[in-house]
């Protein structure tokens, strides 16, 4: 994944941070998990991976929409234009974090499902709403340091 999203990107910068939105994804399955006193099972496995090209989503749209904001304005400072990128983008992610959440619900209730749905539907349901949540941030963050630091060494 780090592979692509550097080719597409042309930097290895850039790609470090999106990646960095895969940890943020993890404390949300974890809260998840410790809130529902689950077990993790051979679904939540497959949620993991599920979940991995999912939260870096999140922070493709973020990193592309700062590079689209860093090349009409190169004059701007960098926090403020990664915050103007997540304010730009945060309404379609939490729409694609909403519906993803609204399609995995019914698998909760229904007794029939079974642990290995319901692993895959908690782990996904915690790390999409971990990753959310703490990826704006951590992107943001991200991007202003190490857009300042190189911008020092110039």
């Amino acid at each position: 994944m780090f592979l692509v999203v550097a080719g597409v990107f042309e930097s290895w910068r850039l790609p470090a941070v999106v990646m960095l939105s895969v940890p943020a994804a993890f404390i949300g399955v974890a809260s998840a998990y410790l809130l529902l006193n689950a077990s993790f099972g051979e679904g939540a496995f497959l949620g993991v991976v599920l979940l991995a090209g999912i939260a870096a989503n999140d922070s493709i749209l973020l990193v592309d929409r700062y590079r689209r904001l860093r090349s009409s304005r190169p004059a701007a400072r960098s926090a403020v234009l990664a915050c103007l990128a997540v304010r730009q983008r945060l309404r379609p992610m939490w729409a694609t974090t909403l519906t993803s959440i609204a399609g995995l619900l019914p698998l909760f209730p229904s007794a029939a499902a079974g642990n290995f749905w319901i692993g895959l539907a908690t782990t996904v349901i915690g790390g999409l709403l971990g990753s959310t949540l703490l990826a704006p941030l951590v992107t943001v963050a991200l991007l202003a340091v190490t857009t300042h630091r190189s911008a020092k060494k110039a």
